[in-house]
């Protein structure tokens, strides 16, 4: 088992409008993977997002991220200036 730990840093104001559209977005790509914890910055680093995905390996990872991106409806829609995005396994 392994996780992917996905943090992106938003322009002041902006995180409410980031997490709408991953809200509207996160029922088409739960179809292919569980999404393990979501959670926003109140304390420390402001205005970020963190999502976990669990994936059984790295081949899992990469098979899902493929079919998620052919999905129109993910990576989430939004007009959220993006500063910052970190990707950790």
């Amino acid at each position: 088992m392994l996780y992917e730990v996905r943090t992106y840093t938003f322009a002041p104001g902006d995180l409410a409008e980031f997490e709408r559209g991953f809200a509207e977005a996160l029922p088409y790509r739960t179809q292919y993977s569980r999404l393990g914890a979501f959670w926003r910055s109140e304390l420390g680093a402001l205005n970020q997002a963190i999502h976990v995905w669990p994936y059984e390996d790295l081949a899992q990872r990469q098979a899902v991220r493929a079919a998620a991106a052919a999905d129109p409806h993910w990576p989430p829609t939004h007009t959220a200036v993006l500063l910052n995005m970190e990707s950790e396994i």
